[in-house]
């Protein structure tokens, strides 16, 4: 049985960065949270992803040009 935070989720994503290379993986953000309001933060000038082969990326949000919801991947780990 797979625990859940109370605080926090995890949101799939796919992010394209301003040197062109494409990541995906797992952002980690406030329950309360969109993924629109924690990319807006003014506070937060980095973010942590982790890919799907457990590598952690701290990535500029300065140097993200593109995000999106990866519902696919959702889908598949709810299943």
């Amino acid at each position: 049985m797979a625990m859940t935070s109370l605080v926090r989720k995890t949101i799939h994503v796919i992010i394209s960065m301003s040197n062109r290379s494409v990541l995906k993986g797992v952002l980690t953000i406030e329950r309360s949270e969109r993924l629109s309001d924690m990319l807006n933060k003014y506070d937060k000038h980095f973010l942590a992803l982790v890919d799907y082969e457990g590598k952690v990326h701290l990535l500029n949000r300065q140097h993200i040009v593109e995000i999106m919801e990866n519902e696919e991947q959702e889908q598949e780990t709810k299943s």
